[in-house]
């Protein structure tokens, strides 16, 4: 068998391609902490939307509920993993528990489900407790969960 060496030209072009090559993972997520029944800050419970027909009526807010379900997009690219929030999804009072302030805050920690780290081309996703960076945009509210 003959064993090609690689240059640095064709290293740093799969370096390029690695950095570029992006996952992007449908979910609807009810945020909250999973200990206090989707009460509190951070992700309660991420559930991959497997279908466009998922993504119908039964997973918007309802009355009878505090745990509102949201669609959003978990993204994994070269600048880390992040979730894009479409703000029109969101209650008031969604925003104003979650997303007042400049930061989202996770109060415990949340893992991914093994389904969902393979979707995103993962080998662990783990959420700690902290403070994450988030922007707003125009129609999305960006997340950065890990890099």
């Amino acid at each position: 068998m003959v064993q090609r060496n690689a240059s640095p030209l064709s290293d740093a072009l799969m370096g390029v391609r690695q950095r570029l090559a992006s996952s992007v993972v449908l979910a609807n997520v009810v945020f909250g902490q999973s200990s206090l029944g989707c009460r509190g800050n951070g992700l309660c419970r991420v559930d991959l939307v497997t279908s466009q027909h998922s993504s119908s009526n039964h997973y918007e807010a309802s009355q009878e509920s505090v745990c509102q379900r949201v669609m959003v997009s978990f993204c994994y690219d070269h600048t880390g993993l992040k979730m894009i929030i479409p703000k029109k999804q969101l209650s008031s009072q969604t925003i104003e528990q979650h997303f007042s302030k400049p930061f989202f805050k996770v109060a415990e920690t949340f893992y991914f489900s093994a389904e969902m780290m393979e979707k995103l081309g993962l080998l662990d996703v783990m959420i700690p407790v902290g403070q994450y960076e988030m922007t707003e945009e125009k129609y999305f509210l960006v997340v950065y969960l890990k890099k």
